[in-house]
């Protein structure tokens, strides 16, 4: 490998060993990519030559004609066609020689002034949109769009309002966030006979204490909507306590085992109530 650690425009420069370059390349670089522009062949006027270097660097007018020199000096421009211009200046230099009639010379001051290559501007690139996305759990668990207003706005880098050269351009990041909001606990309401009066035989038989029971569930998003139906709904566990408590010489709480059964419902019985679990439909914890 061989270091040679150059940055201007040779830094791409690269030895082939056994091979010979294409001609289009050599012709590419034969042909400088900075150079100056050279007024049009049919503007000049008979007795005027104008020649240039082979690489558009230096030109020369000569004629005796004063008004046909100043439209060509006029015309001279100077052309860049790198993909990636190097900012910085061109210096330029005229010099101007006159011949008299009896062949003596004059000397006319040069003049010397340069063409300026701007560092080429930045566009400007903004994202526009919702900065920070808030919604329910039921929301993201079905997928919500985050970026569902986003707006690219790229303001122009040059007078045409275009990005030139195909350059890289970074983008300040963006930091945004999606909150997951603590999901609204629904409104569970037992709705039945409060209290119960009988005689001390029918106890002794044995009293059903929550006959008309139902259980009625308060909608819990954020519309106030019913989102299904009551059978759909399902209840983890039901706690049934008892002040005071129970007197186990003489009082119980009993159960239907074949529901528990049915239902998959486990039961557990104490001197201060009763706790049912198991997932499944209000309507069977009801029965």
């Amino acid at each position: 490998m061989m270091k040679h650690h150059l940055r201007g425009y040779l830094a791409g420069l690269s030895v082939l060993l056994h091979k010979t370059e294409k001609p289009s390349v050599l012709a590419c670089l034969h042909k400088c990519k900075e150079s100056l522009e050279v007024p049009a062949m049919e503007l000049l006027e008979p007795g005027m030559e104008l020649l240039t270097n082979s690489d558009l660097t230096e030109l020369s007018i000569e004629g005796d004609n004063k008004t046909n020199l100043e439209v060509l000096v006029k015309k001279i421009g100077y052309a860049n066609s790198r993909q990636f211009p190097t900012p910085g200046r061109r210096n330029l230099h005229l010099t101007t020689s006159i011949m008299c009639d009896h062949g003596h010379g004059l000397k006319v001051p040069p003049v010397d002034s340069y063409v300026s290559v701007l560092q080429p501007q930045q566009p400007s690139i903004t994202l526009l949109g919702t900065g920070n996305i808030a919604r329910e759990y039921t929301d993201f668990r079905a997928g919500v769009p985050i970026f569902t207003d986003l707006h690219i706005n790229i303001a122009p880098a040059n007078k045409f309002g275009k990005c030139d050269h195909g350059h890289g351009l970074k983008v300040p990041p963006v930091d945004s966030y999606v909150s997951v909001l603590q999901p609204q606990q629904p409104s569970i309401t037992l709705l039945g006979t409060g209290n119960i009066a009988r005689e001390y035989t029918d106890f002794r038989a044995g009293v059903p204490i929550f006959t008309d029971l139902h259980i009625n569930i308060a909608p819990a998003n954020k519309f106030g909507e019913v989102t299904s139906g009551v059978v759909e709904k399902r209840l983890d566990s039901c706690i049934v306590s008892v002040y005071p408590a129970l007197n186990p010489d003489h009082e119980t709480i009993t159960l239907p085992e074949n529901m528990l059964t049915q239902f998959g419902i486990t039961a557990r019985l104490s001197k201060d109530g009763a706790t049912l679990s198991g997932s499944d439909i209000i309507y069977n914890y009801e029965q």
